[in-house]
């Protein structure tokens, strides 16, 4: 048998071919042209989302800064009125801590308890100190004190009670001006004065019969004295003095829990 005849004749159209697509010289061996075909709209679309990310990046980033640059002019004015509401509020509580320092120290000098009570006191105080204060701590507070009024006021208690008006910073060229009250409750305070009662009999006039040998006697009775009012003072249910019969003579010593009262009574802010 012939070698012809030993090796089958297949058909050619059946026989498996090789890829013959031709290799990039940069390619690892193996990968071919058709490979990077097929992996193209992978990457495609990794890079549509990538600038898609970097679009909406901008985008955030350029809202941000238009947000910021309309909400920082509200900003400046809600901190430039809220700065001037401080300095009105502190010059108000300044004034009627002044007030308060200066009539304990109008309680310490005092020689005599006036009759007119404690309302006597507080009215005989200068303010001028307290409007030095309201001046003071409004500057501290980027204000300018423009208005202040400080007014002894009796409503059940004896109170003392400032106003205040600050300029502040303007706001987009508009005058800033903030308002603020405060006041003082003073001790409700009670000054009575009682009489002692007199006794008729020593002040009965009984007739005499003059006698001749008294005709030139220049002799003269002492007249009784009168019994002196006392003062009693009680500031909310705490007796100050009581039974005195000179206020001259109480002394600032006296009032020491009067004093005290004042002192310990708390300034604050009224609508």
């Amino acid at each position: 048998m012939s070698d012809a005849a030993a090796t089958p004749i297949l058909d050619e159209s059946l026989r498996p071919r090789a890829d013959t697509s031709p290799l990039r010289p940069d390619d690892p061996a193996g990968v071919t042209v058709l490979d990077h075909a097929r992996r193209r709209p992978a990457r495609d679309r990794d890079e549509r989302g990538v600038a898609a990310l970097s679009l909406l990046v901008v985008a955030m980033l350029l809202g941000l800064a238009i947000f910021t640059a309309m909400a920082l002019p509200l900003t400046n004015a809600s901190d430039a009125k809220a700065k001037s509401r401080s300095a009105a509020d502190a010059a108000a509580l300044a004034g009627v801590e002044a007030f308060k320092e200066d009539l304990v120290e109008a309680l310490r000098n005092l020689q005599a308890f006036p009759v007119g009570g404690l309302l006597a006191v507080v009215q005989s105080v200068d303010l001028g100190g307290g409007q030095s204060a309201a001046i003071e701590y409004a500057r501290r507070n980027d204000g300018t004190l423009v208005t202040y009024i400080p007014r002894p006021a009796v409503s059940g208690l004896l109170s003392f009670e400032t106003f205040a008006k600050v300029r502040g910073r303007s706001i987009d060229g508009e005058q800033n001006y903030s308002e603020a009250r405060a006041k003082l409750d003073l001790p409700g305070c009670d000054l009575t004065e009682s009489v002692p009662d007199i006794e008729l009999s020593s002040y009965e006039v009984t007739p005499s019969v003059a006698r001749a040998d008294d005709e030139g006697d220049d002799g003269e009775e002492e007249e009784e004295e009168e019994p002196k009012p006392s003062f009693s003072l009680e500031c909310d249910g705490v007796s100050i003095f009581k039974d005195v019969t000179d206020l001259g003579d109480l002394g600032s010593g006296g009032l020491n829990p009067l004093i005290d009262l004042i002192d310990r009574s708390n300034a604050r802010l009224i609508e």
